[in-house]
């Protein structure tokens, strides 16, 4: 047991000495690049940019026509039975058994439904455009902020990397 754990406490140093002797170095632009692809906060707002979008699609459906089917099927194992007074045929004073209706029913409707004028509607699909262009706007902003924050960071650091180098 202590011989594993000794040789998993050196393959760890192992590795964090390699990793020390050659460090890497990034560019600005990769960093950029690593932070706009990886940064939570743009994918957040692509997404909105998508919901927004999705939003625009819900409503200009509210406008195409509304098609509506239904159906049923009824199979009756037994008609029903209704009596009728025998003075229909002569015979009166009796009652006469008869079966009315059919086995098999089927019902099928479909309704379709257009709408011509409705202001409200366009003025929902106006706003949807507005807003999915401040999505827009709001991912660019985004965007520009990660790339200053990256950035500042980025010189703050070769900055620090310098004043070390003076100093030594």
């Amino acid at each position: 047991m202590r011989t594993i754990l000794v040789l998993f406490a050196l393959l760890i140093t192992g590795n964090t000495v390699m990793a020390q002797k050659y460090p890497q170095k990034f560019s600005l632009q990769q960093c950029l690049d690593f932070a706009i692809n990886n940064s939570y906060a743009t994918h957040k707002a692509n997404l909105n940019v998508s919901e927004a979008g999705y939003q625009i699609n819900e409503a200009r459906s509210n406008v195409l026509p509304q098609i509506n089917a239904s159906g049923g099927f009824d199979h009756s194992l037994v008609l029903p039975t209704t009596m009728l007074p025998g003075e229909l045929i002569g015979e009166s004073g009796t009652q006469i058994p008869v079966q009315m209706g059919s086995k098999n029913e089927l019902d099928f409707g479909i309704s379709v439904e257009q709408v011509i004028f409705s202001p409200t509607l366009f003025t929902g699909i106006k706003i949807a455009k507005n807003n999915q262009e401040l999505q827009r706007l709001r991912a660019a902003m985004t965007k520009e902020e990660v790339i200053f924050d990256v950035s500042n960071a980025f010189y703050d650091i070769l900055n620090s990397m310098q004043e070390l180098d003076n100093i030594n």
